[in-house]
């Protein structure tokens, strides 16, 4: 009952460069948490053996990194995108040792390239991928959405072609082609393995 709202300061410097045909983002970032809402083990168990918490303002946490971006006109009808993010984190209960924060995700980025030969056709190419990730928590190695010996790192490609007709517009796509097993850091499920998606929109 006398939960309260966490407290954060963020701040962040950062440099942008551009052109008619390409441009670069670079950007710090820093966020400080005062009174951050953490799950304490109360001592009690569940009927089937699962530790039961209670949210209080007990934490602490630093969260800094560095997030790029860019874009490149490579042709008339062949743009590429993209980004790129790191985090580092720590975390301190009241009156303990300082550990590495909850769930910070990995180094993980992504690039797109856009082929338009005309108005009326695209192609899109991309690929995601994400570093291992074993600097864990304590709460996250009790957690039973992420292995305690950490989440794996992943490589994942997709692509889909677009064709506009008047209002209309026809997508085809494919998504994790390589069928790549993985699950996002922090995530309760795994992603979905290879899979075709289409869509038909049309607008007035």
């Amino acid at each position: 009952p006398d939960l309260e709202a966490e407290r954060v300061l963020q701040s962040d410097i950062g440099l942008k460069l551009f052109d008619e045909r390409s441009s670069l983002e670079v950007f710090l970032f820093r966020l400080d948490y005062e009174d951050r809402i953490e799950g304490v083990a109360t001592g009690e168990l569940t009927a089937d053996g699962r530790s039961i918490t209670q949210s209080r303002n007990l934490a602490s946490s630093d969260l800094y990194g560095i997030e790029a971006s860019g874009f490149l006109q490579l042709t008339d009808a062949i743009a590429a995108t993209a980004n790129l993010t790191w985090t580092k984190g720590t975390s301190q209960l009241a009156g303990e040792q300082e550990t590495d924060a909850d769930r910070v995700p990995p180094l993980n980025g992504r690039v797109q390239v856009v082929y338009e030969p005309n108005e009326r056709w695209q192609g899109v190419f991309r690929a995601s991928f994400a570093d291992r990730q074993d600097e864990l928590s304590p709460r996250d190695v009790s957690d039973p959405r992420i292995n305690p010996e950490g989440t794996a790192g992943w490589l994942v490609l997709g692509t889909e072609f677009t064709w506009y007709r008047n209002d209309w517009r026809f997508t085809l796509g494919a998504d994790n082609i390589l069928d790549a097993s993985y699950r996002v850091h922090g995530s309760g499920v795994d992603a979905r393995g290879r899979n075709l998606f289409g869509s038909v929109e049309y607008r007035w």
